[in-house]
Order: structure tokens, then sequence, then C-alpha cells
């Protein structure tokens, strides 16, 4: 392949993706360029115009479009402007709603919390997508022309990943996700501790499994599962997840991580699992009590393990306090 047929990726030194140059375009020519915070997270894309993001946690709040203009003494002042604000599911990087130009969109999204279609306040369609199992886009519909003039596009593809067209790729809060290939297009940042020799891997499953910061654990996953069918508990017929109750690789659950090291307790013991149903719409169907895996993912959820966790000290009692966290979840009262 010709230097001239290919993309061009300039990486910051901790790893964050800075530039991104197309094909055919001299040293000075770029697609894309970034900025991120201290704790990583995108503030700005330059490509063709500006976009800047105000973060609510690990998920965009606002994004608009800086620009300028002159007030009433003939100053230029800076204001914003396209600005769209984002509502997501409370600890959750489900996107329920978007408002913009004074209007409130509603996004409905499939199981796996991934947008599929998107209303108006009248209830008019003004937005559809489907994608294939990769995520790359099959087919997608924003209705310029209806009755209210609403034009609408949801840019969130799997949970937690956002996807710029000028690229390709999917922003996917520690790495960039590319849906023609269905791989990461840099290593995981936590390398092989993560137990697989596939460093560039999305999940096992993308019809199950989900990724939000880009720090996948289907490995961990697929030995936690084992694990647990070898300690003698039994898996349920329904389409389930064996999650992990100390998340295997989230970088908040770090000191939980070593502190079970110091017991001699492995992130992928039977003790640490249990089997959830994959999403809502299985455990409604199923009738279940249990918190479903594409809702337990939440920053509440880590702080409460780690409280019930980290101030005990003998394996024994990490062991059973385990087991009565297993319950509660399985019961719905954690």
């Amino acid at each position: 392949m010709l230097c001239s047929e290919c993309w061009k990726y300039i990486w910051n030194q901790n790893g964050t993706l800075k530039e991104v140059r197309p094909p055919g375009g001299g040293d000075f020519a770029f697609d894309a360029l970034f900025t991120y915070d201290a704790l990583g997270r995108r503030l700005s894309k330059d490509a063709i115009g500006v976009t800047c993001w105000l973060w609510n946690g690990n998920v965009p709040l606002h994004e608009w479009t800086p620009s300028q203009r002159r007030n009433g003494q003939g100053e230029i002042e800076e204001y914003q402007k396209d600005l769209r604000t984002w509502l997501f599911e409370e600890e959750s990087f489900v996107p329920l709603a978007l408002f913009q130009d004074g209007k409130a969109y509603s996004i409905v999204t499939d199981h796996l919390g991934t947008p599929v279609e998107a209303y108006n306040e009248q209830g008019e369609e003004v937005w559809y997508r489907r994608l294939d199992m990769n995520g790359k886009v099959i087919e997608e519909r924003s209705m310029l022309y209806t009755s209210y003039n609403d034009y609408v596009k949801i840019p969130f593809l799997f949970q937690g990943q956002y996807y710029d067209d000028e690229i390709k790729l999917a922003y996917n809060r520690f790495r960039y996700y590319s849906p023609e290939i269905g791989r990461y297009i840099s290593e995981d940042p936590i390398r092989f501790a993560s137990g697989t020799l596939s460093l560039f891997s999305y999940v096992e499953d993308p019809n199950v499994w989900i990724d939000i910061l880009g720090l996948s654990c289907s490995y961990d996953a697929k030995k936690l599962r084992k694990n647990m069918l070898a300690s003698g508990e039994i898996e349920p017929d329904y389409k389930n997840a064996a999650h992990h109750i100390v998340k295997s690789n989230d970088p908040k659950t770090q000191g939980l991580r070593e502190h079970f090291e110091n017991y001699g307790i492995n992130i992928n013991d039977a003790d640490n699992g249990v089997f959830l149903p994959s999403s809502l719409k299985v455990k409604t169907e199923n009738n279940l009590t249990a918190i479903s895996h594409s809702k337990i993912h939440t920053n509440d959820y880590v702080k409460k393990v780690n409280d019930r966790l980290i101030n005990l000290h003998s394996e024994s009692e990490i062991r059973t306090e385990l087991r009565n966290i297993k319950t509660e979840i399985l019961h719905g009262t954690f």
C-alpha cells in the first residue's frame, strides 16, 4: 500500500491520540486535532470546525462550537454556538435525551444501551440508526424536513463511545475504536496485565458485552465464568454475563485488587463473581430481581463495594463479605 493511501496517527506521550492525518495529505495537513484534560477526557476536536466538551464524570454534559461576535460596544467576545446538552441515565453511560436550540429530544436505546432512535417533543421520529455487530453503521437517517424542522444526529455507538465522522473512529475514553474492523487502534493501556495477548481487541461478544472505558475485561470474564462453574455454581438458563463484583480493570478498583492480592484472593476467583442477566430486557422477560449487567457499572456501585471490603483484613472476612454482596445483587437489594 502506498503511503498516500494511509491514515497517519500521532500520539501524545501519555498514549492519547493527538492528531489524525488523512490519506494524501501533506506533512502539515490534518483531519483532526484533539486536546484532553488531566483525566484523559477529550476537551476539543478541531476537524473542519472546532467542537468543545464539558464533562460530568465520565460522560459528556455539554458540547458546542466556539465562535466570536461583536457586542454592543463593538468589542469582540467569545460565545458558544450550537450548544448541545446530553442527559444520561444516572450513574450510567446510557444516553436518555438531547437538548438543543431550546428543544428536547428523547433517545431510545437497545438492550445494550446503544442509541437506535430519537423523537422530538411532538413524538415524531427525527433520527434512526442501525449498526452491525461491530458498531459499523448499516443505515442512518436524520429527518431534516419534518413539520418542526428538526435536525438531530446522535453520535454515540456502544456505551461509552462517541463516533467521529471525520476520522471514522469512536472515542472510547482511554482509546479509539474502529467499527470498520471491530478493534481498537491502540493497545490496552494495562497491556499484558489484562491477561490476554490480544491487546487491540474489543469485547469477546459485542451482543452481550460492552467496554465503557476502552479497558476491555472480556478475558477476565471468560476466566471468571470458568472458575465459577468449576466451583459448582449453576449457570442460569437465560442470557447472562459473568460479573466481577470487584471490577477487573477499572482504575477506580486498583486499590481493592491490590488489597485482594495481599490476602491471596485472585480477581477471577469464583467468590468475586455473580451470574447476571445480560440486559434489562433479559431481566424483565425472566421476571428477575437481580441487577442487570448493563446497569450495574456505576460509580455508586464501585464506591459501595469498596466501602464494604477495603477495611476487612483477613481472607475469610473478605470472601464472606463477597458472598453477602453477591446475594444482595441477586436479590436486587445492593
